[in-house]
């Protein structure tokens, strides 16, 4: 398997007139297209598959 895939899921909700809010979460499939861990005692062990979830905030002056 020589492929990167991400999967996102994302939604914007306005919680006032002047500030809206973003959670988003990211699920990494194969990061690197499969190349081996730098830190493994095993050089052909892949990148494990990777989660990142966030918030993202905007205010209007």
């Amino acid at each position: 398997m020589d492929y990167e895939a991400v999967l996102e899921v994302t939604y914007q909700a306005a919680v006032t007139p002047w500030l809206s809010v973003q959670p988003f979460m990211q699920y990494i499939i194969h990061p690197g297209g499969n190349v081996p861990q730098p830190d493994s005692t095993a050089p052909t062990e892949p990148l494990r598959n990777a989660t990142v979830i966030g918030l993202r905030t905007s205010v209007v002056f």
